[in-house]
C-alpha cells in the first residue's frame, strides 16, 4: 500500500501525516471554533457507523435537556481541495486531479461498503443512560475506597479539582525527599507559601547554575491531595450481614481490612492520611485527552483492568463465549479516561489499602443489600441520577433505589456478566508488576461469602467501572464559556491566514469576551482580533495550549481527527475511509521534532535534534530529576513516551538511533503492534534529493551515522521531567498549578512563562525550546498589562455551569477529610458529619447553586480585591519572614518568642515559620538570621551560647559567642520545627573579638558572600574602622571551624545620612538579587525621603555600593499597617 505524506505548516514546523491510499474520503469543514465542534469518541464511531447521518442528540439520560448540542454536522463535502485526491508516485509527487470514472469509492458521498470499526466502547455498553448513571455512581461513591472515606470524587470535588488546604503536601517522594519544607506534617498551607519556586524578581529565571541568588526560597514539595493511611491490605469483609456497619440505614458497608504498618515514606505520613505526589488535574473535559495522567501513563488504549494499555500482557476481560468463560485481553480505543480510572482505586496514596485489586472491590460493592452511595444524599432533581434518588420516596434517606449489579446488567451486554455455572478464584501471581494477582476460571457458581471466588460480573468490575465512569467524564464537556460563546457568535474566525479581521467585513461579534480578554487572546494566539495588536505579539501559548480543547495532547490533535482545511486554514472533520484508517491504526501524530539545546559538532552539524511525545513537555517547572515524568517506565519495563517505545519497536536504544550491532530487543509481539511508526509528528524534512520526501528519520543509509541528536536525524527522546499539557479551562476555579501546585494566582503562571520557565540550564537536555523569556524577545513590549489581558481572556474560559454547578456538573453529596488524622469511616454517615475533621460538601441538583465555588485558598477573580487576586504577581503582595528582639504577639500566632520566627504573607496574616523551643534555643535569642537558597537557616545569636547537637565547632565544641554564626538545616520548619546545627563561620578567626564586633544582622549578597553589621564600633583586616550603620562584605576562602577569607565596606551607612547611634544600628538586614538593601533599625531613623521605627522595613536603591556609598531609600513595609505592636522590633528579616 502506497503511503501518501502531506505537509501542512504549523507553528512549530512542518507536520507529517502518514495516510494510506484508502485513507482517501469527505472531510467537512466544522461551522464554528468552540468546543461544542469537537466530536467525542462516541461521536466518531458513530461516525464509522453511519457516514452520513447527523450524530446522535446529546440527551444521554433524564434530567438533563439543556446541554448545547454538538455542532457537527453530515460529512458530504472534501474541502481539502474541493476535489477526490490522486496519488502519483514519485519522482512527481502529488497532484490533486479528478481520477477517471468508476475508480473512486464513493458514490454521491456514500462509501460503497460498511466502515470497519475497531474495538470500542460500544462492543460493550449497550445502554449509555445507564453507563453514565453507573458511571456518575461509582465515581461519588465513598464506599469505594478501603476506609469508606475516599471517592474518586474526594480529589475532583471542586470545578473537578480540589481545594482543600491542610495535609494536602507530599515531601516530593518522585526525588527522593520524605522531608516536608514548606509546612510540617498536617499543616495547612496559606497564601505566602506560594510560589514554591519563589523568586526575587520573578520576570528573571530561578535557575541555581545561573543565577541563585535571585531565589528566595525553593522546596521540591507537592501541592496535591490527601488519600488514605497507609496500611497493608488484607481482605475485604466476608458478604453479608456482617459486612455493613450496624445501625446504618441505608446499610453501609464496612471499610476494607487493613494491617497497621510503619508508612515506608516515613515521618512526613506517619499517622496521618497520605498525599499524592503530583498536583490533582481537573476531570472536567479530562476525556478529550489522549492519555491522562500529567506523565501520561494511562493509555489511549484500554486493556480491561489497568491503565497500561497494550503494554500490560495479561487478560483481564472474561467473556461468556460458546464453551463458557474465555479470558481476553481487548484493546478498546479512545478510551484512555477508562485506563486513568483503573488506577487510583488500587493506589495506596489515594484509594487504596497497600496490594488490594479491582475483583476484590466487585465482590464488595456488587454483593447482596449494598446500595449505591448509601453514605450520601442525592438530589432528586439530579441531572443524572436524580430518578434513583433514594429521597423521591423518602426524603433525608441516602443512596440510590437500584444496586450496582442492576445498573451493570442495564449497561452492558450479557456475555460480560451473566455466567453463573462458572465462576474466577484469585491467586498470588509474582509475575503481574500491576497487582501482583491472577484469576483463574473454576467450574460451580461463585460461593457469595468466599472472598476469593467470583462471580464472572465481579471479576469483570475493573471492565464496568473503567468504561461507565469514562461514559460520565464523557458528558462533563465545559463548552459553554465565554470563550465558547464568542466562538460561537463568530464561526468564521480563522478562516485563511488573514488574522486581522475588518471589524465590519466578516465582523468580529465581541460576544462574551471584554475587550481587553479579546486583547488577552490576541497575545495567547497571535492575532489582532481585537484590533489592539497590529504587530501581532504573542506569548505563543496556543501552540500547545491548541485548539478548542485548549491541548495539544488532545484526541483530535494526536490522531488528527479534525485537521486543517488547507485552503481555507478552518478546521474539517474526518469521515468515511479516511476516518476509518485513522481510527483503525496506531495514531499518528504522537511525536515531534525539535532542536533542542543545539550547538555545532566539530563538523559543523547542528547536534541537540530529539523527539518529544506531541503534547507532553518540559518546561522547567522543577529540576528534570526530581520527577521524571514521561521519561519513566511502566511496571512492565517499557516506556512510558511513545517515542521511546517506537524507537525500540524499530529495535534500537530508548534514547538514541544510531548503527548498533546487534540491536536491542524489538518490543514483543502483544505490544509491537501498536507502537508508533516512524517518521510521525512535527519536523523540519531533511529532503532527499532529487525526489523531495520528507526524510526525518533516514529511509537509506547515511555516509556515516550521526550522533545522537545531530540535526536533522531525530534520534533522541527528550522524555526526562516531561509532563502533559493540561487542558486550561475552568483554570480560574482549579489552583494551584503545574504538576507541582506550586503557583497560586494565574499571574505567577503567566510570570513563569513570561521568564521563559525555570532551570534552563539543570533541564537543557530535555526543556522544551519554545519555552524562551519573553521580555528578552519582547522586551518592553511584554508589559504588566500585557500580562493582566492574558490574565483577564484565561478568566473567561469559565464556564458558568461549572462555577455554580449546574447540570451536567451538579453531583451527589460527599464528605471528604480536610485533616490528616480524619478516621475511616467505621460508625457511618452521621458519625462523619459530626467530626470537624470532615467537611461536607453538599449535594446539588440540576439547577446549582446561587453561590459560585470558591477559588484555592480565597484568591479573588477581581483585579484589584482586598488580599490576593488572579491578577497578582508572584511579587504582588510582599512578605517576610521575622523575627524579634523581645518577642511579640501577632493575631493568628499568638505570643511568639524570641527564638522564633513568623512568616507574613503580605496581606495581614502570620504563621510561625520556625519554632526555636523545638530545637533548644529556649535559652537564647535571635540577634540575627537568613535564608540560604536551599532553604537552609544562618544564626547569630545576642550572647554566648551552647548550641544543642551543633557538629562542626572549633575543636568539637558546641558553644559560640555572639558574633559567631550558626547553620541550620531543617527537617521540617513550621510549628512542628526539627533539623540539625553545624557551625558556619569562626569570628575569632577573622578579627570579630570584642563586644562591639557581636553580630547583629546577616545576609547574603547576589553573589553568596555573607554580609554582616555589627553592634558597635570595631575594626578588621582590610578594613580600618566599621560602625553599626555599615555593612561589611567577608569573601570566604574556607568556612566552619577554620574559617579564612578578607573583609571589604559593601554599604557605608554614613555616606547616605544614617547616624552612628544605638538607635540607627542596622539591626537587620536583606539583599535583593540586584544589589538593594532591605533594612530594620534597633530604634528609629531618618534619612533623606524616609524615617521609620525599629518595626518598620526600609529599602535603599544603591547607585554605588563601597567605601563611597550612594542611593535612595524608600519604604518597603510599615510595621503599623503589617499590624505589629510596638513593641515588637526586628532582628532579622527575609524578604518573600
Amino acid at each position: 500500500m502506497f503511503t501518501l505524506l502531506r505537509r501542512w505548516i504549523t507553528d512549530r514546523g512542518i507536520r507529517l501525516l502518514g495516510l494510506t491510499a484508502a485513507g482517501l474520503a469527505f472531510v467537512a469543514q466544522a461551522p464554528a471554533q468552540s468546543l461544542k465542534t469537537v466530536p467525542s469518541n462516541e461521536d466518531l464511531f458513530d461516525l464509522l457507523r453511519n457516514p452520513t447521518s447527523v450524530p446522535a442528540p446529546r440527551v444521554l439520560y433524564p434530567g438533563l435537556n439543556t446541554l448545547p448540542p454538538l455542532d457537527v454536522h453530515p460529512l458530504t463535502v472534501n474541502t481539502f481541495t474541493a476535489q477526490p485526491l490522486k496519488i502519483v508516485l514519485p519522482p512527481y509527487g502529488i497532484s490533486f486531479t479528478i481520477p477517471a470514472t468508476g475508480t473512486f469509492p464513493f458514490v454521491g458521498g456514500v462509501p460503497k461498503r460498511t466502515l470497519d470499526l475497531p474495538v470500542n466502547e460500544d462492543d460493550f455498553i449497550v445502554d449509555r443512560t445507564a453507563a453514565v448513571q453507573l458511571g456518575k455512581a461509582l465515581f461519588w461513591d465513598m464506599q469505594l475506597g478501603s476506609d469508606g472515606v475516599q471517592a474518586c470524587a474526594s480529589c475532583h470535588f471542586s470545578a473537578g479539582a480540589d481545594n482543600r488546604v491542610k495535609n494536602q503536601l507530599n515531601p516530593g517522594v518522585n526525588a527522593g525527599d520524605n522531608t516536608l519544607q514548606v509546612r510540617g506534617k498536617n499543616q495547612a498551607v496559606t497564601a505566602s507559601d506560594f510560589p514554591f519556586h519563589k523568586l526575587i524578581n520573578p520576570n528573571t529565571q530561578g535557575e541555581p547554575l545561573l543565577n541563585p541568588l535571585n531565589v528566595a526560597r525553593d522546596s521540591n514539595d507537592v501541592m496535591s491531595s490527601m488519600g488514605v493511611l497507609f496500611r497493608q491490605f488484607v481482605d475485604i469483609p466476608t458478604p453479608g450481614p456482617g459486612a455493613f456497619i450496624p445501625g446504618t440505614n441505608p446499610p453501609v458497608l464496612k471499610p476494607d481490612i487493613g494491617l497497621a504498618v510503619n508508612d515506608p515514606v516515613g515521618a512526613a505520613f506517619q499517622g496521618v492520611r497520605r498525599v499524592e505526589p503530583r498536583n490533582t488535574p481537573t476531570i472536567l473535559a479530562a476525556a478529550n485527552n489522549f492519555d491522562n495522567f500529567w506523565d501520561g501513563r494511562a493509555r489511549h488504549d484500554f486493556n480491561g483492568g489497568t491503565p497500561f494499555g497494550a503494554a500490560d500482557p495479561n487478560p483481564h476481560v472474561f467473556v461468556d463465549g460458546v464453551t463458557g468463560l474465555e479470558a481476553t485481553r481487548p484493546i478498546i480505543r479512545l478510551s484512555s479516561m477508562a485506563s486513568l480510572s483503573t488506577g487510583p482505586a488500587l493506589s495506596n496514596f489515594e484509594m487504596s489499602f497497600d496490594k488490594r485489586f479491582w475483583a476484590k472491590i466487585g465482590k464488595k460493592l456488587l454483593q447482596s443489600g449494598a446500595v449505591p452511595l448509601a453514605n450520601q444524599l442525592v438530589d432528586p432533581t439530579d441531572s443524572v441520577l436524580g430518578p434513583l434518588s433514594n429521597q423521591n420516596a423518602t426524603p433525608g434517606r441516602p443512596g440510590l433505589n437500584i444496586s450496582y449489579a442492576a445498573l451493570i446488567e442495564q449497561a452492558f451486554g450479557p456475555s460480560f456478566w451473566s455466567n453463573a455455572t462458572q465462576h474466577l478464584v484469585s491467586a498470588p501471581d509474582p509475575n503481574d508488576p500491576f497487582d501482583g494477582v491472577a484469576l483463574t476460571i473454576a467450574p460451580g457458581a461463585a460461593l457469595a461469602n468466599a472472598t476469593n471466588e467470583y462471580t464472572q460480573k465481579e471479576a469483570n468490575f475493573s471492565l464496568f467501572f473503567g468504561l461507565s465512569v469514562q461514559a460520565y467524564v464523557q458528558i462533563l464537556e465545559p463548552n459553554d464559556s465565554p470563550f465558547d460563546q464568542f466562538h460561537d457568535a463568530n464561526p468564521n474566525e480563522f478562516l485563511g491566514i488573514v488574522t486581522d479581521i475588518d471589524p465590519v467585513t466578516p465582523g468580529v461579534q465581541v460576544v462574551g469576551l471584554t475587550t481587553r480578554q479579546l486583547f488577552g487572546y490576541d497575545l495567547f494566539q497571535r492575532s489582532n482580533l481585537s484590533r489592539l495588536n497590529p504587530l501581532l505579539r504573542s506569548g505563543n501559548c496556543s501552540i500547545c495550549h491548541f485548539a478548542q480543547e485548549l491541548t495539544e495532547h488532545s484526541i483530535r490533535s494526536v490522531y488528527n481527527t479534525m485537521p486543517p482545511d488547507l485552503v481555507t486554514g478552518a478546521d474539517a472533520v474526518l469521515s468515511g475511509f479516511m476516518l476509518e484508517n485513522f481510527l483503525q491504526n496506531n495514531a499518528i501524530v504522537t511525536m515531534e521534532m525539535d532542536g533542542l539545546n543545539q550547538t555545532l559538532d566539530g563538523n559543523g552539524a547542528a547536534t541537540g535534534s530529539a523527539i518529544f511525545d506531541k503534547g507532553i513537555y518540559n518546561i522547567g517547572v522543577r529540576p528534570s530529576s526530581e520527577d521524571l515524568g514521561r521519561g519513566n517506565n511502566d511496571p512492565f519495563g517499557f516506556p512510558l513516551s511513545l517515542a521511546a517505545l517506537g524507537l525500540r519497536n524499530a529495535g534500537f536504544p530508548v534514547g538514541v538511533f544510531s548503527n548498533q550491532a546487534p540491536p536491542v530487543q524489538p518490543l514483543p509481539p502483544y505490544l509491537a503492534p501498536y507502537a508508533n511508526g516512524l517518521p510521525v509528528g512535527l519536523a523540519f524534512p531533511n529532503i532527499m534529493l532529487p525526489i523531495f520526501l520528507p526524510d526525518t528519520i533516514s529511509r537509506t543509509p547515511d555516509i556515516f551515522v550521526f550522533p545522537s541528536g545531530t540535526f536533522p536525524n531525530p534520534n533522541r527522546v527528550a522524555r526526562t521531567g516531561t509532563f502533559k499539557v493540561p487542558q486550561l479551562r475552568n483554570i480560574e476555579l482549579t489552583g494551584p498549578y503545574f504538576h507541582n501546585g506550586g503557583a497560586l494566582t494565574l499571574r505567577q503562571v503567566v510570570d513563569f512563562y513570561s521568564r521563559g520557565g525555570d532551570f534552563p540550564i539543570t533541564n537543557a537536555a530535555d526543556r522544551d525550546p519554545l519555552i524562551v523569556d519573553l521580555h528578552v524577545n519582547f522586551g518592553a513590549l511584554f508589559t504588566d498589562a500585557d500580562k493582566a489581558a492574558l490574565v483577564d481572556f484565561l478568566l473567561s474560559l469559565t464556564d458558568a455551569r461549572v462555577k455554580f454547578e449546574r447540570a451536567p456538573f451538579d453531583h451527589p453529596e460527599i464528605v471528604v477529610p480536610v485533616d490528616g488524622t480524619a478516621p475511616d469511616n467505621t460508625a457511618g454517615r452521621a458519625a462523619l458529619l459530626a467530626d470537624t475533621r470532615f467537611q461536607r460538601i453538599a449535594p446539588v441538583g440540576a439547577a446549582g447553586h446561587v453561590a459560585p465555588l470558591t477559588n484555592f485558598l480565597g484568591v479573588s477573580s477581581v483585579e484589584g480585591s482586598p488580599g490576593l487576586d488572579h491578577f497578582d504577581s508572584a511579587s504582588g503582595s510582599p512578605g517576610a519572614l521575622m523575627s524579634f528582639r523581645l518577642g511579640t504577639t501577632l493575631p493568628g500566632v499568638g505570643a511568639v518568642a524570641n527564638e522564633d520566627i513568623v512568616a507574613f504573607d503580605g496581606a495581614g496574616g502570620y504563621t510561625v515559620y520556625f519554632d526555636g523551643s523545638d530545637v533548644g534555643l529556649t535559652p537564647a535569642a535571635i540577634d540575627a538570621f537568613c535564608r540560604l537558597p536551599n532553604g537552609d537557616l544562618l544564626f547569630s545569636f545576642d550572647s554566648t551560647f551552647t548550641v544543642p547537637g551543633m557538629t562542626g565547632g572549633p575543636g568539637g565544641l558546641t558553644s559560640v559567642t555572639a558574633s559567631d554564626v550558626v547553620r541550620f538545616t531543617p527537617a521540617s520548619l513550621g510549628p512542628v520545627t526539627a533539623g540539625s546545627f553545624s557551625f558556619y563561620f569562626d569570628a575569632s578567626d577573622v578579627g570579630l573579638t570584642t563586644s562591639d564586633e557581636n553580630v547583629d544582622a546577616i545576609g547574603l549578597d547576589p553573589a553568596g558572600n555573607l554580609m554582616l553589621s555589627i553592634v558597635g564600633v570595631g575594626a578588621v583586616t582590610g578594613v580600618a574602622a566599621v560602625d553599626d550603620e555599615d555593612v561589611l562584605r567577608f569573601t570566604a576562602t574556607s568556612l566552619g571551624s577554620v574559617t579564612t577569607g578578607s573583609f571589604s565596606v559593601y554599604f557605608d551607612g554614613s555616606d547616605v545620612g544614617l547616624a552612628n547611634t544605638t538607635s540607627e544600628d542596622l539591626d537587620a538586614i536583606f539583599l535583593g538579587a540586584a544589589g538593594q538593601i532591605y533594612f530594620s533599625t534597633v530604634g528609629t531613623f531618618a534619612v533623606t525621603g524616609l524615617s521609620g521605627n525599629g518595626r518598620d522595613i526600609g529599602l535603599f536603591t544603591p547607585t554605588t555600593l563601597g567605601p563611597t556609598t550612594l542611593g535612595t531609600f524608600s519604604s518597603f513595609l510599615l510595621g503599623a499597617t503589617a499590624g505589629l505592636p510596638t513593641t515588637s522590633n526586628l532582628t532579622g528579616i527575609a524578604i518573600q
